[in-house]
């Protein structure tokens, strides 16, 4: 923490920090604890940065059909940073809907993969149970003799 000088060049009594500065008088301050004006932020600016170090603004400076092209080729989180920044810029929304399309359609074939595997519904016993060979059906019904 930074100490600098401060001079009370107003007629009352300032308090900075635990410090009581009477009029006219000048003390050392921590400087983080001044109220001054600070250099306002672009967020624009912070918002550009991250578009080029993704590499998604020479994306986005393509053509629609251009970038729908390349769609395959992006992760799920660049398909989710490239529909927010299409969103916040130029607002096309045929391509919002084909980056939605492209991640709608990768999860839906994740969801197959899951549940895809070798066997499938159609192989069990309704009711979920397994039935091996030589044994009963575990029904109630089959085992009553009326």
């Amino acid at each position: 923490m930074a100490q600098i000088p401060y001079h009370n060049d107003s007629d009352k009594i300032v308090h900075i920090g635990n410090k009581s500065i009477a009029p006219g008088e000048t003390r050392p301050v921590d400087e983080t604890l001044l109220n001054r004006p600070r250099k306002p932020v672009d967020f624009n600016d912070l918002d550009a940065d991250l578009t080029e170090a993704t590499g998604l603004g020479a994306l986005l400076d393509k053509s629609v059909k251009d970038i729908t092209a390349e769609l395959d080729s992006l992760n799920d989180e660049q398909l989710a940073e490239l529909e927010q920044l299409e969103k916040d810029g130029k607002k096309r929304t045929s391509l919002v809907s084909a980056i939605q399309q492209t991640m709608m359609t990768r999860a839906a074939n994740q969801l197959n993969g899951e549940d895809g595997d070798e066997s499938s519904a159609t192989d069990q016993p309704a009711g979920g149970e397994t039935q091996t060979d030589g044994e009963k059906p575990a029904n109630d019904e089959a085992g009553r003799d009326e």
